[in-house]
């Protein structure tokens, strides 16, 4: 790829103990990427504007990462070991740790389910990757904003919220997963007028946990 295939955006140093990322929101899609789907139907499995979504919590001095490939290329919240046993003429050499949805992805998942998801569903992986506290924090104050809120249901959190948190030297992991009828059309891939509400309510959320836990707030 000739663009960068990570952006960090935000001032240096960072200002605020809290770092963002989107892996799913990127749609730079590489010259190598060869495959039957549309990219319409490609785009089916992208975090559409999640990147966006979060951006003015940079001018606050929170760090923002952004991957630019798409998610349907390679799935950056996916343990390296995570593969798809079918797409392979031999038997996977290394350790093999399945998660339900691949590091290369075989078929795509429209989201279709025979009930309707909440607005947020927060993924701590059962209590491993952060604080309960953090975790209620973040519930709460979206719930106090009118949001339907699950915490590890039916989305406990993948890779990253693993790999990145160690909560015993105060490094918390929170992996949010946004429903897309709060901010855009599915159907035309198109940011609705939801999406400056949703924007707000964000960086609501991130200034309250900034003052909750900031060094200079008494800790949980």
């Amino acid at each position: 790829m000739s663009q960068d295939v990570l952006l960090v955006h935000g001032l240096a140093p960072a200002l605020r103990a809290l770092v963002l990322d989107s892996p799913h929101s990127g749609r730079v899609r590489p010259a190598d990427f060869d495959t039957l789907c549309s990219v319409a139907e490609l785009r089916d499995g992208e975090d559409c504007f999640i990147d966006e979504l979060y951006l003015p919590a940079t001018a606050s001095g929170v760090p923002l990462l952004a991957a630019q490939f798409p998610r349907t290329y390679i799935d950056a919240n996916r343990h390296a070991g995570d593969i798809d046993l079918d797409l392979l003429d031999g038997p996977w050499p290394h350790v093999w740790v399945p998660s339900g949805k691949a590091l290369l992805w075989r078929t795509l998942d429209d989201g279709r389910a025979g009930v309707q998801r909440a607005d947020f569903v927060l993924g701590d992986r059962d209590g491993t990757t952060c604080a309960p506290e953090f975790t209620a924090f973040v519930r709460d104050t979206l719930v106090g904003l009118g949001y339907a809120v699950k915490v590890n249901d039916p989305f406990k959190g993948v890779e990253l919220v693993r790999a990145y948190a160690d909560p015993a030297a105060g490094r918390h992991s929170l992996q949010l997963e946004i429903n897309k009828r709060l901010y855009m059309d599915a159907g035309t891939l198109q940011k609705s007028a939801g999406f400056t509400t949703l924007q707000a309510h964000l960086m609501h959320l991130v200034d309250a946990i900034h003052q909750r836990f900031s060094p200079q707030a008494p800790h949980v």
